[in-house]
Formats: C-alpha cells, sequence, structure tokens
C-alpha cells in the first residue's frame, strides 16, 4: 500500500459515484456489490499489486507522508539558498522541523507494527506456512481441497449442539422457551431509556468508525482493506453511509458480510499433523466489519451510560481488566490472613465461550435490557445465517452454517458475551 497513488484513488472513486449517483437500489446486497465494484475497479487503477524493484534499498518506515515532507523541506531549503531572507529562514526552519516529526512519527508506527508481528510469530499466531499434511483416523491428507474441506468440517463440530450433554440441553431448553416470552414483538419501539439508540448513523459516527479501525488487518473475500476506506472521498463515503442505514432501518445485512474465509494456523509448539493443533483466523469483508463497529459502539455507550452491566464484571471494558480482579483477590487474601482466617477461590475455565452461545438465550437477554428496534434486528440478522468456508493454499472448501455462537475476531462478539453472562453473578 506504500506505493498507492491515494490522490488518484479519491479521483477515481469521485468519478465512479458521481457517475453511479441515480443508480442506488432499494436492495442492500444490490447496493453493496455496487460499492465493492467501484471502489474494486478505483483500486486496480491506482494501487499496485506486485512491489516493483527498486535499486536503492528504502528505510522500512519510509512512506508518501516522510516524502512530501522532504519534498517539500528540500523546496524551502533551495529558495532560502537564492535568497536568504527572514521570512524564507523561517519557512525552511518551520517545514524542516515538520519532515524531521514526520519520519519520526512513521518509523515509531513502523516499530510498533513490527514488534506486534514478532509477538505473533512468538505466541504461534503469525506463519506463512500452509499445513504441509494432515492425518485423519491412520490416513495421512495431502490434498489442500481434502484439508479445507475436513478443517471446515472440524470447525462447525466445534460450534454443534451434539456437544452439549442430554442435560444441559434440556436446561438450555427450558432458558430458550424463558428467553422466547422476552422477545419483542413486530410492533414493539425502542426502549425509553436512550431513544436516541435506534437513529440513523451520522456521517461522524462513520469517520469515527474508520478511523478506529486497524490498518494492517488482512482484507475479506471482496478484498477491500482498511486502507481503501480511510482514502474514500466524501461522497463515497455519503453513499457507504446510505448502504449502512438502509440495512440497520430494514434490519437486513448482505449475506457476503456473514460469511468467514477461516485460515488455519498451527498453535505454537503443536503437532502439524494433528487437526486439532491448528486455531482458526476468521477473515471477513471491511465494509461489514465497519458497521460492526458502528454497532458497537452505540451498544457499549449504551450499557455503559446505563449501568447495565454488573460491577464484578471487568472483561472487555474499557477503563478495567483482569488486573481489578487480580488485586481485589489479593486484597480478599491478605485480610483474611491478617485475621487467621481462610480463602477459597473457584476458577471457571468457559469452553468455546463464543462459539457455543445460543442464540435464543441471548435474545430473551437483550429484550431485558431494553435494547429493542433496529439494534435488536440487526443483532438477530448479525447472528442468524452465518456461513464459513476454510481455505488452504488456493483451495476453498464447501461453505457449511453455522447454527451456534457468534464469530470470533468481531468487535462486537464481546459485548454479545458480556450480556450473555452478567446475570451469571446472580446465580
Amino acid at each position: 500500500m506504500t506505493r498507492a497513488d491515494w490522490s488518484q484513488f479519491k479521483r477515481a472513486c469521485e468519478d465512479s459515484f458521481k457517475n453511479g449517483e441515480n443508480s442506488v437500489d432499494d436492495d442492500v446486497d444490490i447496493m453493496y456489490e455496487d460499492m465493492v465494484q467501484k471502489i474494486i475497479s478505483a483500486a486496480e487503477k491506482c494501487i499496485p499489486r506486485t512491489r516493483p524493484k527498486c535499486r536503492q534499498k528504502r528505510l522500512p518506515y519510509w512512506n508518501k507522508n516522510c516524502r512530501d515532507a522532504v519534498y517539500a523541506r528540500n523546496r524551502a531549503r533551495n529558495k532560502m539558498n537564492k535568497n536568504r531572507t527572514q521570512e524564507n529562514v523561517e519557512a525552511y526552519r518551520k517545514l524542516k522541523g515538520v519532515a524531521q516529526k514526520t519520519m519520526k512519527d512513521a518509523a515509531c508506527f513502523h516499530w510498533r507494527d513490527f514488534c506486534s508481528t514478532l509477538l505473533k510469530k512468538m505466541n504461534g499466531l503469525y506463519t506463512s506456512n500452509k499445513p504441509q499434511h494432515l492425518v485423519c483416523e491412520g490416513s495421512k491428507i495431502e490434498s489442500d481441497e481434502e484439508k479445507a474441506n475436513l478443517f471446515a468440517d472440524n470447525f462447525v463440530n466445534v460450534s454443534s449442539s451434539e456437544n452439549y450433554s442430554s442435560g444441559f440441553k434440556m436446561h438450555r431448553f427450558l432458558a430458550e422457551k424463558q428467553g422466547e416470552r422476552n422477545l419483542p414483538s413486530e410492533n414493539s419501539e425502542s426502549s425509553d431509556i436512550d431513544n436516541s439508540l435506534n437513529d440513523r448513523f451520522s456521517y461522524h459516527e462513520l469517520k469515527r468508525a474508520i478511523k478506529e479501525s486497524k490498518r494492517n488487518s488482512s482484507p475479506g473475500e471482496d478484498k477491500i482493506t482498511y486502507d481503501m476506506l480511510q482514502h474514500l472521498p466524501r461522497r463515497a463515503l455519503q453513499r457507504l453511509l446510505f448502504l449502512y442505514n438502509s440495512a440497520w432501518q430494514k434490519g437486513c445485512i448482505p449475506q457476503a458480510w456473514k460469511h468467514s474465509i477461516i485460515i488455519p494456523v498451527l498453535k505454537m509448539g503443536k503437532n502439524k499433523e494433528d487437526i486439532s493443533s491448528y486455531r482458526p483466523i476468521s477473515l471477513t469483508n471491511t465494509i461489514g466489519k465497519i458497521m460492526e463497529k458502528l454497532v458497537a459502539n452505540r451498544l457499549r455507550h449504551y450499557l455503559e451510560t446505563n449501568s447495565l452491566l454488573t460491577n464484578v464484571q471487568t472483561g472487555f471494558r474499557k477503563g478495567r481488566g483482569t488486573v481489578d480482579h487480580l488485586i481485589r483477590l489479593q486484597d480478599t487474601i491478605n485480610k483474611y490472613n491478617l485475621n487467621r482466617g481462610y480463602t477459597v477461590a473457584v476458577f471457571i475455565d468457559f469452553k468455546s465461550a463464543y462459539d457455543m452461545l445460543s442464540h435464543d438465550v441471548l435474545k430473551g437477554k437483550l429484550k431485558k435490557l431494553g435494547l429493542t428496534g433496529e439494534i435488536y434486528q440487526y443483532i438477530d440478522n448479525f447472528l442468524t445465517g452465518r456461513t464459513i468456508q476454510v481455505q488452504v493454499g488456493n483451495k476453498f472448501s464447501k461453505v457449511l452454517d453455522i447454527n451456534n455462537g457468534t464469530p470470533q475476531g468481531s468487535v462486537i462478539s464481546p459485548l454479545l458475551l458480556l450480556i450473555m453472562i452478567n446475570d451469571l453473578h446472580l446465580g
């Protein structure tokens, strides 16, 4: 992306969305496909797919901002050398400082990114090698397509209802029935606590969500990156906002946003031939993930400002963390030790917490918290009808349905898990 001509990309997008201004369709899937086609068309003209050869080794952090800042500084220096006036001297010194700060910031950003990548490699979260061969029931699987289908079946089985015991199935059935009584009716209105929760998204919210996105995340099936979204012109962003608000008000999101490409990555120190040694890394479309960010920002604000989350829950919350409970536990132990007492602690590990989350039970708890209207419809549609495909090399598995759980890697999934376990301390 460092060789991309973003100025030309903006102009190309401006022309594409201007020419198709009157071709807006009511179907969100058609609107989404039209947007993807326009963005990709502009990207193909302005963003090189391969890295060009360069004779001189460039600094690893060098980018367009550094190049522009140095160019402006050099022009000011040449102008000062030709005519050394006080005004030219001050202009040169100012642009020299700007160039130094720009290069320093770029170097810091590159270093943080490098350390993050290095840490992922050390933890086994990053590898460029695909699974060489797998062993299933005593026989070797070497075909990429067979490996992809084997992985797909395994990942789907993780969230299968068959993993439940008969006793738990009965307990879940009763909980889901209780949740169905709390489901909103078709004519239910939004919560009286905060009516703005279901308002249309604003341009400011969209800009903030795009700005907060991770620049180095891999794109989904549509090949649109966060860099592309961050460089879209205002006209394209307004069209994107129209798409989000249409999906929001209709309670229906494009099916492409609910499809994930799964990359199996070997866990650190695990057997390469064992299928259970691989963790799934999910790639979804960035345009859909931006809407998830929009909804997550509103949902988090609603839960926190109305104090709907229990105070004993510290995970996934701003300004809180697991250290809070460690300090609380240490304080309790010290207090009872000083009084010659005992402290008993019980630690519970939720296995497949995201994978096995019940949709019906969750929807009942959403209703209890006053989450109705558009946000309820979005979450309901977001969870249902999800599909996955596993990629190994250049081969893809068959498309499989996911019936339980929330997608890992989504910014809204931790909030839904918090809602699911919010009343756990009452039991």
